[in-house]
């Protein structure tokens, strides 16, 4: 098999989910490729009331930081009727979990048939098993994998070879594991309320009261200032990030039914060119250039000579 062959079964056989760069452009294929065509991530860059302006609604936050233990447990003392958590199981998985948490809360986004099936399936589950699910589901980790760089799948293979030595690692498992790892936070509105859902604790945070607008904002920004708060003052690791429901895929075309989304997510799948960054991304260069030059080299073909 090529080089290039190689590099692409190693992300699809890869059974554990790799680090992945936090970058808009890469979580908004990942949305695309999953099968939620009408939503969008942008880059947040206040926190006042100028984001109630958005163009489109913002259907969810998600606050990435640099991870650290919380000492003070304030959740819920079980997940609330109507609102769909899932615990964080995979070390690496907080970006796409975060967005995952988000969905699932937005009644009003179409999703395709593979997360119909899986929300359905994970609706009366507790959130450790939803999170279960989530590491265990093959489609979403695929997807996920798909921007892995080979060096990051390797590393993630010596991170689990560490962690089976390590006992104590073995038993949080779902713990970063240093000081310097990140972590991603969703909050949002759903049954009336705004939530902090992070996947590292075991249970939903409830910040207030939603009144179905975007003014659900304004609840949970103050909870994100808060978090910024627990850090010193030359932290500057942060970034805000909003996922939003768009009102159309192309000028042409409008956002569809539930019973259009699946022939919606075939037609414009692998045809989108508004994340041309997140398409090199999941090219293989290295492999490419290593297949070039032993082609060239069997052709006699010396390279870096004329």
């Amino acid at each position: 098999m090529s080089d290039l062959g190689d590099y692409q079964q190693l992300r699809q056989s890869h059974p554990g989910w790799c680090t992945i760069e936090s970058e808009p452009a890469i979580f908004n294929q990942i949305l695309r490729d999953a099968g939620a065509p009408n939503t969008r991530v942008i880059e947040l860059y206040s926190l006042d009331e100028s984001i109630l302006d958005e163009s489109d609604p913002i259907i969810g936050l998600i606050f990435l930081c640099r991870w650290r233990q919380d000492t003070k447990e304030e959740t819920e003392t079980n997940c609330p009727d109507g609102v769909w958590f899932a615990n964080q199981i995979s070390e690496n998985s907080c970006g796409s979990l975060a967005m995952i948490n988000i969905l699932f809360n937005a009644e009003s986004v179409v999703l395709g048939e593979e997360l119909t099936q899986l929300k359905s399936f994970t609706a009366g589950l507790t959130p450790p098993l939803r999170g279960l699910c989530l590491q265990n589901s093959e489609f979403l980790r695929k997807i996920h994998n798909s921007f892995a760089r080979r060096s990051e799948i390797l590393q993630n293979n010596l991170d689990v070879i560490d962690a089976c030595k390590n006992t104590k690692e073995l038993a949080n498992e779902n713990s970063p594991n240093s000081e310097s790892a990140y972590h991603f936070i969703a909050y949002v509105p759903s049954g009336g309320s705004v939530w902090e859902l992070d996947g590292l604790k075991r249970q939903p945070v409830r910040l207030g009261e939603s009144d179905g607008t975007c003014r659900w904002l304004l609840t949970a920004m103050p909870r994100v200032q808060l978090q910024i708060s627990k850090y010193s003052d030359g932290e500057l690791m942060f970034t805000l990030l909003a996922l939003t429901q768009t009102t159309s895929v192309s000028p042409e075309h409008p956002a569809p039914d539930a019973d259009d989304a699946r022939a919606m997510q075939v037609k414009y799948s692998g045809k989108d060119t508004s994340f041309p960054y997140a398409t090199r991304v999941r090219h293989p260069y290295v492999a490419f250039m290593r297949h070039y030059i032993k082609v060239l080299a069997g052709k006699g073909i010396q390279v870096g000579h004329s």
